[in-house]
This record gives C-alpha cells, structure tokens and sequence, in this order.
C-alpha cells in the first residue's frame, strides 16, 4: 500500500502559529510514511514530545492538547495496521 507524502491538510484547531502547524504536520506525515515499525515509533514519539513540549510552554491549551493527541491516535493506527498488514502478506 503506497503512503502519500501529505497526510492532512486541514487546520488543526488551536495551534498558535503557522510554525506551529508545519511542524505539527511535517511530524504527522513522518509518521504516516514510516516504512518500518521503528521509524514509526520514533516518529510517533517524536509528535508526542512536541505536543507535550507545547503544553508545558503553555502555548496550547488543553483542548488543543486533546485534540492533537486524538489526530495522533488515529495516524498511528492507520500506521500500525498498515505495517501490520504489509508484514503479514510479506510473510505469508
């Protein structure tokens, strides 16, 4: 299953800057084009840090912070099942 370089494009409620956004986004679809399990953990970590480094800076608030986790949650299953899927027909 091929991934696409661009994973969302819509705004992401209540981030504080564009900054922000593209860097929010340019982590999202690392994760989304991981190619192996490890690239996604460490993606999916890296993403996690960032929200988590926002929230402590105070420059979201906590319905942001939801909300990018919840966007998070659903790139990284889409992720895993994708990997899950292409290691299981690889190994059949």
């Amino acid at each position: 299953m091929p991934t696409t370089a661009v994973f969302v494009t819509n705004d992401q409620p209540g981030l504080p800057s564009d900054r922000v956004q593209r860097a929010w986004y340019l982590r999202l679809n690392a994760l989304h084009g991981a190619k192996v399990l490890a690239d996604a953990i460490r993606a999916y970590h890296n993403a996690v840090g960032y929200t988590q480094a926002l929230r402590d800076a105070e420059l979201i608030t906590n319905e942001t912070e939801l909300a990018m986790t919840s966007t998070l949650a659903e790139v990284w299953k889409v992720v895993v099942d994708r990997l899950e899927a292409h290691t299981v027909a690889k190994n059949a």
